[in-house]
């Protein structure tokens, strides 16, 4: 019997807002209840784009399933 570990749906989306006010470019992933601000994020597991009509935020975003998520400095790596 082969072994599944679990996993769990997430969604990334670029902060626009971030870069509007001078900020630096954050990405923005939604994972498992919570939301988590990063510089980078590394993806080791499939992702698919959405995009959505003109007027709604936000216009793209990478949805995928991962097991975890691991934090490394300001970088975010899902696996």
């Amino acid at each position: 019997m082969k072994f599944n570990p679990k996993t769990y749906s997430f969604f990334a989306h670029f902060n626009r807002i971030s870069m509007q006010r001078g900020l630096r470019a954050v990405w923005t992933v939604h994972f498992r209840g919570a939301c988590y601000p990063a510089n980078e994020v590394l993806f080791k597991v499939p992702i698919h784009t959405r995009f959505r009509p003109e007027g709604r935020q936000p216009r793209a975003v990478l949805l995928g399933r991962a097991e975890r998520l691991v934090y490394a400095g300001s970088t975010i790596i899902l696996k």
